[in-house]
């Protein structure tokens, strides 16, 4: 268990959202999944948008898990 949101055996869309600071870039961007990290295809779950800034810049996320039934 690399982060404290992920649970073994769980479903990465009922995860616990990471801050902003915690996602890769390619979380941040949607090409992988927002639990796990694995790359996303086909069938991504939207899970919101995890909200930031730095100053006056807003720096918001919208995030993507793995399809329902696939857990990462």
């Amino acid at each position: 268990m690399d982060k404290p949101y992920e649970l073994p055996g769980s479903r990465c869309q009922d995860a616990v959202l990471p801050t902003l600071r915690e996602l890769t870039w390619d979380q941040a961007v949607g090409r992988a999944c927002c639990s796990c990290g694995k790359q996303l295809t086909l069938g991504a779950v939207s899970r919101g948008i995890i909200r930031g800034h730095h100053g006056v810049h807003v720096t918001d996320a919208e995030v993507w898990s793995c399809p329902s039934g696939v857990s990462g």
